[in-house]
């Protein structure tokens, strides 16, 4: 079994830097839809079974051009919505406060625990482990719950600091699930 996990494609919060947390940005911008057509090419020949998808639009909108090359079954799963930022939500967050709210060993007191974020994502996993063990899968979230995602199956960084590992707008990530 393999796991996929893309990050939607650019909108212009992302441009513009505003944290949109689980603020629903109507719509990817042109550069945000090329990048997850690209996505979609890349992604064609791995058999994709199942597409599960957050809810927010910029997610959707990204599985559904990433499904134009795949032809695969999109289900939408709450637990793949991105992390409350609570007081950054539409705002610019500075360095620091930004390397704070991502720290996993110092947890944030604005919006939704990494702890939670963590749980919902690798409760998830765990399910799909379990009910789609012999189809590949791919995800379609963001920033959050890709570094959720990633840390299922990699060691977390000692100092719990993982700001850094955002991966960028439709970037493919990639995964073997064994029994």
């Amino acid at each position: 079994m393999k796991l996929y996990f893309v990050r939607h494609g650019v909108t212009d919060w992302n441009i513009e830097k505003r944290r949109s947390g689980q603020t629903d940005i109507p719509q990817l911008v042109d550069e945000g839809r090329k990048h997850a057509r690209q996505a979609g090419e890349k992604l064609k020949d791995s058999k994709i079974d199942v597409i599960f998808v957050s809810p927010l639009n910029r997610a959707h909108e990204t599985a559904e051009i990433i499904n134009e090359y795949l032809n695969a079954k999109i289900i939408v799963r709450n637990e793949l919505i991105e992390r409350d930022f609570g007081n950054f939500e539409d705002k610019k967050a500075t360095a620091d406060e930004w390397d704070k709210f991502w720290d996993y060993n110092n947890p944030s007191t604005t919006g939704e625990s990494i702890q939670d974020l963590f749980k919902r994502v690798h409760d998830f996993i765990d399910e799909i482990k379990r009910e789609y063990t012999d189809k590949n899968v791919l995800i379609v979230s963001h920033g959050g719950p890709a570094r959720a995602v990633r840390f299922y199956f990699e060691k977390m960084p000692a100092d719990g600091k993982i700001v850094e590992f955002c991966p960028p707008n439709s970037e493919i990530l990639e995964y073997e699930i064994k029994d």
